[in-house]
């Protein structure tokens, strides 16, 4: 038996088995209550991401990032297009601090070779924030 046998094999067995649940679901139903079998929940979020969500995409975590973290200053990865007031208004939304200063530097993607083909990393953009004094971000928590 090939494995595309195999793959077929438990789709219709899965298929199935929905059928028979909704049959069921459908059978203790009362008759006062008409539910279609066929309904399903909505799904959790139908709204694409957008604002505030696509503009900083995660700490950047090095040893000299570390280091800037005790004098008050964060680094993060942030959106190619996005402007320093973008980013300090990101920052007061998600940490609720709002930074004194926001720097920011255009990171050229590094070249790389794979086997006898050579490519490159994608750019990327660094923002460097730096906020007031005694406020601070907890950025390693669960690591």
């Amino acid at each position: 038996m090939s494995i595309i046998d195999k793959m077929k094999k438990s789709l219709s067995a899965s298929v199935s088995s929905d059928k028979k649940n909704k049959t069921l679901k459908a059978d203790t139903v009362s008759d006062t209550k008409k539910i279609p079998a066929t309904t399903s929940p909505a799904p959790a979020s139908t709204k694409p991401v957008t604002g505030i969500n696509r503009i900083l995409f995660q700490p950047l975590v090095s040893e000299k990032a570390a280091h800037d973290q005790t004098l008050g200053k964060y680094t993060f990865v942030v959106e190619p297009n996005a402007t320093k007031v973008q980013i300090k208004q990101a920052i007061k939304t998600v940490y609720d601090i709002t930074p004194t200063a926001v720097h920011v530097s255009h990171m050229q993607g590094k070249s790389v070779r794979f086997g006898r083909h050579l490519g490159k990393r994608r750019d990327w953009k660094k923002a460097i924030v730096t906020l007031p004094k005694g406020k601070h971000i907890d950025i390693h928590a669960g690591v």
